[in-house]
């Protein structure tokens, strides 16, 4: 993050980066402390899970490794307000996709 961050300074305030969550944690980063680094330059979210091994599987998130609980507490912390994309592969039924995705939509703003 520190190195994206270092490329968008001094652009102005209307420029900010998109963490790709999936991405963090793949690539070995801790994804909460990439959001909390950030900051209010954090403007995007893409929302996937994967097991941290290095490849960018698209799962649904709590399918892999991710620690989500923190990480919705990093967002709370920088008062996070962009765009939350999920990014995960389609499964053959799409409305249990959607069905799934509606019941973490719910569970994060619940808790």
């Amino acid at each position: 993050m520190a190195d994206i961050l270092s490329i968008i300074d001094g652009l102005g305030a209307h420029v900010g980066v998109c963490q790709d969550v999936g991405h963090s944690n793949a690539n070995g980063m801790d994804a909460a402390a990439d959001a909390r680094q950030a900051g209010d330059r954090l403007f995007a979210l893409h929302l996937q899970d994967n097991d941290g091994l290095g490849e960018d599987q698209h799962l649904m998130p709590g399918e892999g490794t991710i620690a989500w609980g923190p990480y919705l507490a990093a967002l709370d912390e920088i008062g996070f307000a962009g765009f939350r994309t999920f990014e995960i592969k389609a499964a053959d039924d799409l409305a249990a996709d959607l069905a799934a995705l509606q019941r973490i939509v719910a569970d994060w703003n619940g808790r």
